[in-house]
């Protein structure tokens, strides 16, 4: 089975040592709640202000 799977961080890792921040390109460990592979895509998605989403929709045309 493949799709999308949607859910909050829990526990996030690095060599097996508890982490709460970590900025990219860090290669870190999340514990999942559905099956994902080696190469499978992660996204953060946070909350948008309502002035964030006006000034994204001024740039949006």
């Amino acid at each position: 089975k493949t799709g999308v799977v949607r859910q909050r961080v829990e526990s996030m890792q690095i060599d097996r040592k508890p982490i709460e921040v970590a900025k990219a390109p860090t290669r870190i460990g999340l514990k999942v709640v559905e099956r994902v592979r080696e190469g499978d895509k992660v996204f953060v998605m946070k909350p948008v202000s309502e002035e964030e989403k006006l000034a994204s929709a001024r740039y949006a045309d």
